[in-house]
């Protein structure tokens, strides 16, 4: 299963459209979000869509936002780092700002650890876990996504426009 992994967004509704377009070409069945949302016109983007997020350090959702997302079908996020199973793997998503982080990305305990905060693209191995940042939507000089194809472990890193660019 491919899967498209966003992050950092801030917002910035235009910019999460055009990311959704490069993941409907690349075929993805599901979405995370790895945080920094920044607002609910961009989480309404990915109604009817397998989808996952999780807050990040500049979200401040309001008591009403449950009730929106609740009633969009999406599931509002509890916890960060949020753990879930997808086809057949275990993935950790997270922004990067938890008070955890560290000690969860030390020792994630998964087979895919998605994490944002850092505006930085990044890919590695880390005891058996591929650890993924997508880089970010906004306040970053090139704002790209990650296509990860769960099977594979192959991780390709892309623009707006669906080039394919190299991690930091």
């Amino acid at each position: 299963m491919k899967i498209g992994v966003i992050s950092d967004t801030h917002g910035m509704f235009e910019r999460t459209r055009q990311a959704l377009e490069v993941f409907e070409r690349e075929a993805v069945g599901a979405i995370l979000h790895c945080g920094d949302v920044g607002s609910l016109d961009v989480l309404q983007l990915f109604v009817g869509k397998l989808f996952w997020f999780v807050w990040g350090n500049t979200d401040h959702p309001d008591a009403g936002w449950r009730r929106v997302l609740e009633a969009w079908g999406l599931s509002y996020p509890e916890t960060s780092p949020l753990r879930f199973d997808l086809a057949g793997k275990r993935i950790v998503l997270a922004h990067g700002h938890e008070k955890t982080f560290r000690q969860t990305f030390r020792s994630p305990q998964a087979d895919f650890f998605f994490y944002g905060h850092s505006h930085a693209r990044a890919v590695a191995r880390l005891a058996g876990c591929t650890v993924v940042n997508p880089g970010a939507i906004q306040r970053t000089a090139l704002p790209t996504v990650a296509i990860v194809d769960l099977l594979t472990d192959q991780v390709r890193h892309l623009d707006l426009s669906g080039q394919r660019v190299k991690a930091d």
